[in-house]
């Protein structure tokens, strides 16, 4: 009798545990599983069960932490009932700006299914992100150099320059000697730099390229307004020097580090626009605008 009893405890016990799991099916895929870097991906989940679920949570802090990862936009959870059954789905945007091949991080995403948080592990996916193929027509054809015998002419533009120079500092010790008073000569005051890239920035902000898609001459002058900011910021030299050769330059600098990420892919978009001719949508380069005015801001130790 009372082992009967035990085998009747034991199969509640274990009707009871199925009953508390999670009847939802899920399924996990990205749109490709090989890209080109700049190009747009996408990760879908989708729930089919019969049960209604929300409070839907992703933890995507492993994804965060590649390299030259980008979120492009979190779409909302799409939901629709179909013969008894709850179809739920979930777009998560992304793109990557450098080379990878590898097994994805897994993800963790909860969510409420009748009253209680379930989990499940999404992954591990792979992802291949090659460069981008250039054409022959991004090369141009080599010509060999036809070097032409010098002459006298080729130097009279240079020689009219020294004498016109000459001229004009005769000109000035002239003017000095000649004027009655002289007044004190008032050292130019050099606008602030924040300053400066705050009217450059709005400026940009005008010109209106986002809106008509010019987005290769909107990177450009963004790139040159903050490598222009930083070196007159920091005495450095911001305008001739590769990215990386910058944020190393900014290392031994008051620049907080934990802009450097930021700064990175903001100065790497200009390059992938032009040479590699990405093509992100229009509100990421309204948030490289509001990233870069974030960053002058956040530099400025005058400010309160």
């Amino acid at each position: 009798m009372i082992r009967l009893l035990c085998r009747i405890g034991f199969f509640l016990y274990f009707i009871g545990t199925i009953s508390g799991q999670s009847q939802m099916e899920v399924t996990t895929h990205l749109d490709t599983s090989q890209m080109t870097i700049g190009d747009r991906n996408a990760l879908e989940v989708q729930w089919v069960g019969p049960n209604e679920i929300e409070r839907i949570r992703f933890s995507t802090d492993a994804w965060d932490s590649l390299p030259a990862w980008s979120w492009l936009n979190k779409a909302a959870v799409l939901h629709e009932e179909k013969k008894g059954e709850h179809h739920y789905s979930k777009r998560l945007s992304f793109t990557v700006f450098d080379t990878l091949k590898k097994s994805l991080p897994t993800l963790s995403v909860r969510w409420e299914e009748e009253g209680e948080m379930r989990s499940t592990k999404i992954g591990p996916l792979h992802l291949e992100v090659i460069p981008p193929e250039l054409n022959e027509e991004d090369w141009a054809e080599n010509m060999p150099i036809i070097k032409e015998p010098l002459r006298w002419e080729d130097y009279r533009l240079y020689l009219f320059g020294c004498i016109l120079l000459i001229a004009l500092y005769y000109l000035y010790r002239y003017y000095r000697k000649t004027t009655a008073t002289e007044s004190p000569i008032e050292k130019e005051q050099l606008i602030d730099p924040h300053e400066e890239a705050y009217i450059a920035l709005q400026h940009l902000e005008d010109e209106n390229w986002i809106e008509k898609e010019k987005y290769e001459p909107f990177q450009r002058e963004l790139s040159r307004i903050i490598r222009h900011f930083l070196s007159r910021k920091y005495d450095l030299r911001g305008m001739e020097s590769t990215t990386r050769e910058l944020i190393q330059q900014l290392e031994g600098t008051s620049f907080p580090q934990r802009k450097a990420k930021t700064l990175k892919e903001l100065l790497n978009m200009a390059d992938l626009v032009k040479f590699a001719r990405a093509e992100p949508p229009g509100d990421y380069h309204r948030r490289m605008l509001l990233e870069a005015r974030q960053l002058v801001e956040q530099t400025n130790h005058w400010r309160s």
